[in-house]
This record gives structure tokens, sequence and C-alpha cells, in this order.
């Protein structure tokens, strides 16, 4: 037998809302770009110049200023995950982080960045559903994650390789260098 299937690859697309299981966290900006397919554009500049509004989800004039501080020669809209390392070559200040989240299923690590030393990390979330795809700035990493994982209310802190979480950042920064020094050694 042989089954032909279209390829539909990773990429941003449309505004999705945010889904009710994860918005009531307060954690995501989900720019509501319904004219354009630059989700991913509206999401990295909203995550380095965020807005100070009481509606920071509103595609604004001043966002659309800040993003023309960015390099986004080259750059496809909307974005598939492989010229995301294209943006952090043309803009090296800043490393992506993007996670995967389907309506009713977990949060899944999309891309990590190779070489996030001394650079501003900027984690975005990919929401799909049937028909579209869209990039969503993750404002609190943590708060995000920490009622998949526990009801505790207090602070967790979540590695953003992994998605595994640790009580204190002490501990998470102990583990990471121990599995930063067992990559190298790999190498």
């Amino acid at each position: 037998d042989i089954s032909i299937v279209p390829f539909r690859p990773l990429a941003g697309n449309s505004y999705i809302p945010t889904p009710k299981k994860i918005g009531y966290r307060k954690s995501i900006i989900n720019i509501q770009n319904n004219s354009d397919h630059e989700c991913f554009k509206w999401a990295v500049t909203s995550a380095v110049y965020p807005q100070n509004t009481t509606n920071p989800e509103r595609l604004s004039t001043t966002l659309r200023e800040n993003s023309k501080k960015f390099d986004w020669s080259g750059i496809n809209f909307p974005t598939p995950l492989d010229q995301i390392a294209r943006y952090e070559r043309q803009n090296p200040d800043y490393t992506i982080y993007v996670y995967g989240y389907d309506s009713g299923e977990d949060f899944d690590v999309l891309r990590v960045c190779e070489n996030p030393e001394g650079k501003k990390k900027i984690c975005l979330l990919f929401l799909r559903n049937k028909h579209t795809s869209h990039y969503c700035w993750i404002k609190n990493f943590n708060r995000l994650l920490r009622s998949e994982v526990t009801n505790h209310h207090g602070n967790h802190e979540f590695c953003l390789r992994c998605l595994r979480y640790f009580q204190t950042k002490q501990k998470l920064e102990i583990i990471s260098k121990i599995a930063l020094s067992l990559e190298q050694l790999e190498l």
C-alpha cells in the first residue's frame, strides 16, 4: 500500500486563541495578528520590548516600530522552525527556545539553543490546531509549567532544555553545569 499525505512543516502562521487550560496562568503573551502571518516577529519583539499596557496582546504601532530594530532579512513568514537559527545569526544577542503545545496535550521541547552563553533567552510557545499554528511569547516559563507537575504554589525552576523541575535555582544551575560538562566530554 502507498499512502500519500501532504507535508506540512512546522511554521508559525496566524493568530490562535490561547487554550483555556494554559490561558488562566497569565504566563503567555499571545499577540493578536489576525491580518498577517508574522507571529514569530511579534512574539520575539514583545519578548525584548514588553508592552506596559492594559492589553499587551494587542498589535500596537509601538510593537511594529520596535520590530524594525531587528534584522529580519531572509526570514520567511510564516516562519518555520529551521529559520530560527538564521534569525539568531543575524541578531547575535538573542537565543530562542521553542516549546510545543497541542490542545489537551503536554508540552514538548521543539528547539533549544546550542550556545546560550551571554545571550538573552527568549522562550516561545508554538500553538497548533487542525488548520494553523502560532508563536507566542512565554513571559513566565516557571508559572506556565508549574501546575503541570505539582499543585504546590511555591516556585519551581524548570530546565529550558529538558523541562525537568527543581526546587531551587541553585540546584538547577548545578545540574545544568554537570550536564554541560558531560556534553562537552562526549564531543
